[in-house]
C-alpha cells in the first residue's frame, strides 16, 4: 500500500512513524517539508500526492494541517494531533478521516481536534484519544495509526487478502513437485518431501480462525490458533524458497560456516549442511537477512517476521503473552500475502513439463 506521510514542524523524513509503516510492508512517500513557508510545504506535498497517487495520506501535527490543505479528492486522511488552527486555511475534513490525538498533548490542544470534528459534522468516534504526549510514538498510537491506514484499503479486507495468498499457495503445491530431471538433485528431493498442500490447507482454514467469536468465549483461543497458522505459513514459505534454491543455500552455509548463524547450520563431524526443512523462523530470518534480502527488503520484512515469531509463540499457552487483536491479525494476513507474492516473484520460471519429462 502506498502512503504519503507528511511530517511535523522541525521534524524530518525517516522518523519513528513512517519507519513503522515501512516495517509493516508499506511503500511510504515521506518528503521533506519546508519549515518556514507553509505554502511551500503545501506545494511540495501536493506535488508528491499528484505524482504518487497514494491510497492514504498521514499528517502529523503541522503535517496534518498540510494534509488538510492539499487537493486530495476523497483520499482518506489519518491525522495525528493536527495543528490546523496554527497553519493553513482549511477548517473541515471529509468523512473518511481519522484523527488520533492524546488528551495529554501539551503542544496542540485535544479540544482543537474536537472543534475540527464539529466543524466537519463528524461523529465522535472519528476522534480517538490515544497516546501519552504530542509525538504519538509509543506502541499503542503507532499500531492505531497502522490500523486506521489499512482499514480504508480493499486489500486489507479478509477476502482480498486471502484470495491472493490461497491462489499463490495453490500454484506452489501443484507446480513445484516431482521436478526430477529439471531441478538440481538437492532441490528436487527437498521439494518432493515438503508439504506445500498443508500450507495451502492452512490458508484455507484462516477465515475460521480470524473472525472473532461474538460470544467472546473463544477469543483468546482463536487468536492463538490464528497466529500459529499464520506463523506456520510464513515459516513454510521461507523453507520452500530455500529448498528451491538448495544449491545456493548449501554453498552459503559452507562458505560462512564459521560465522554467525551459519555455525549452527554446519555439522563439522559429518561435513553436512542442515536441511532447510529443519529450520525455525528466527534462523530463517537471519539467513534471509544475510543472503537474500537487500536493504529495502530488510526494512520491509525483517521486523515484521520477528513480530510474527513473537505472536506465534503464544501457542505455548502458559506464560502471559501479548495476543494482539483480530484487526492486527487481519493486517498481518494481508502482509503475509504480500510477502508470499514477493517470494513467488523471485522464483525461477518453471519449464513446460512436456519438454523435460
Amino acid at each position: 500500500m502506498k502512503i504519503l506521510f507528511l511530517h511535523g514542524w522541525q521534524s524530518s523524513p525517516g522518523g519513528v512513524k513512517p519507519t513503522f509503516l515501512i516495517d509493516h510492508g508499506h511503500e511510504v512517500i515521506n518528503p521533506k517539508l519546508d519549515d518556514e513557508d507553509f505554502e511551500v510545504a503545501v506545494r511540495t506535498a501536493q506535488s508528491e500526492f499528484d505524482r504518487h497517487q497514494p491510497s492514504v495520506v498521514v499528517g502529523s501535527s503541522r503535517g496534518g494541517a498540510v494534509a488538510m490543505n492539499i487537493e486530495s479528492s476523497k483520499t482518506p486522511l489519518v491525522l495525528l494531533c493536527p495543528a490546523w488552527k496554527r497553519w493553513g486555511t482549511a477548517t473541515k475534513v471529509e468523512a473518511n478521516t481519522t484523527i488520533l490525538h492524546s488528551r495529554s498533548d501539551d503542544v496542540i490542544a485535544f479540544s482543537d481536534s474536537e472543534v475540527l470534528c464539529n466543524n466537519s459534522g463528524l461523529t465522535s468516534n472519528v476522534l480517538i484519544d490515544i497516546g501519552v504526549d504530542h509525538r504519538l510514538a509509543d506502541p499503542d498510537p503507532l499500531t492505531a495509526m497502522l490500523k486506521h491506514c489499512e482499514k480504508h484499503i480493499d486489500s486489507y479486507r479478509p477476502k482480498g487478502s486471502l484470495n491472493g495468498l490461497i491462489q499463490t499457495l495453490d500454484e506452489w503445491q501443484r507446480e513445484w513437485k516431482y521436478l526430477q530431471g529439471w531441478a538440481p538433485k538437492e532441490a528436487a528431493e527437498l521439494l518432493d518431501e515438503c508439504r506445500l498442500d498443508w500450507l495451502y490447507s492452512l490458508a484455507n482454514a484462516l477465515p475460521n480462525l480470524v473472525i472473532e467469536d461474538e460470544s467472546g468465549k473463544s477469543t483468546s483461543g482463536q487468536l492463538i490458533l490464528g497466529w500459529a497458522a499464520l506463523g506456520a505459513i510464513l515459516e513454510g514459505s521461507m523453507k520452500f524458497f530455500l529448498s528451491v534454491h538448495a544449491s545456493d543455500y548449501e554453498r552459503s552455509v559452507k562458505t560462512q560456516r564459521s560465522t554467525g548463524v551459519f555455525k549452527t547450520l554446519w555439522n563439522q563431524k559429518t561435513s553436512d549442511v542442515k536441511s532447510p526443512d529443519g529450520l525455525m523462523l528466527e534462523k530463517l530470518r537471519h539467513i534471509f537477512q544475510s543472503e537474500i534480502w537487500d536493504e529495502h527488503d530488510q526494512r520491509n520484512w525483517s521486523a515484521w517476521v520477528a513480530h510474527i515469531r513473537d505472536r506465534r509463540n503464544s501457542i505455548h499457552a502458559y506464560q502471559d503473552r501479548d495476543l494482539g487483536g483480530f484487526d492486527e491479525l487481519w493486517i498481518d494476513v494481508r502482509i503475509l500475502s504480500e510477502f508470499v507474492n514477493h517470494l513467488n516473484s523471485c522464483l525461477p520460471p518453471l519449464p513446460d513439463r512436456d519438454m523435460w519429462r
